[in-house]
């Protein structure tokens, strides 16, 4: 299984990305700052790497830094705020194979994904992305919940990505992904999604 690493000192950042890449079918690890990065990359090999620019302590810009030296070939995607652009900009031409500014929509980070895939298979394959769906209110709630009780998750879960994207700190968008996930038999994503969700519903009564 391709294997991918999420480096992000705020964990919802983090939770969002490891979700996305899941969902395009990536075993994920994930560190909250460049130490615990170091350590995860000198005990195994990633397919791709997702580093944010700006941490405490250690910043992405010197975890790459460290990455060159240490002739890990991995792709690296800067994630950055508007703020730091500057920095990931310096950080491709250094050779992080793109950046990635946040925030960004689900359908943005397929495409990107994909581009490194197919950059890395050698593959010249052109593809039209089509923008999901989005939840705006309530009734577009309303519309994936009948989806699922209807027997059609496959539906629901277009929904659910592209609003995961839009507000990846929503309790009940991860539960009712956890619920599309369990109707297809994937129980595994379905656990995974339903701690997400009370990790944010915790978060929410702080």
């Amino acid at each position: 299984m391709k294997k991918a690493l999420v480096v992000d000192d705020t964990k919802s950042n983090r939770l969002f990305l490891s979700k996305c890449l899941e969902s395009e079918g990536y075993l994920v690890k994930s560190a909250g700052n460049g130490k615990q990065a170091m350590d995860l990359l000198k005990a195994e090999n990633y397919h791709i790497i997702f580093l944010d620019i700006k941490m405490p302590y250690m910043s992405g810009t010197e975890v790459f830094k460290w990455l060159t030296q240490q002739g890990i070939k991995a792709p690296v995607v800067i994630t950055t705020a508007y703020a730091t652009v500057k920095n990931a900009v310096e950080c491709t031409q250094m050779g992080a194979v793109a950046y990635l500014q946040k925030p960004f929509t689900l359908a943005r980070f397929r495409e990107l994904v994909l581009e490194i895939e197919q950059k890395i298979s050698g593959s010249t394959v052109k593809t039209n992305f089509i923008p999901d769906p989005v939840i705006e209110n309530q009734e577009d709630f309303q519309v994936v919940k009948r989806d699922l009780e209807c027997d059609n998750p496959a539906a629901a879960l277009i929904y659910l990505k592209q609003a995961l994207s839009e507000d990846p700190a929503n309790p009940e968008i991860y539960r009712l992904l956890s619920e599309a996930y369990y109707s297809i038999g994937n129980k595994d994503y379905a656990e995974k999604f339903m701690q997400a969700s009370e990790v944010f519903k915790v978060r929410d009564l702080i």
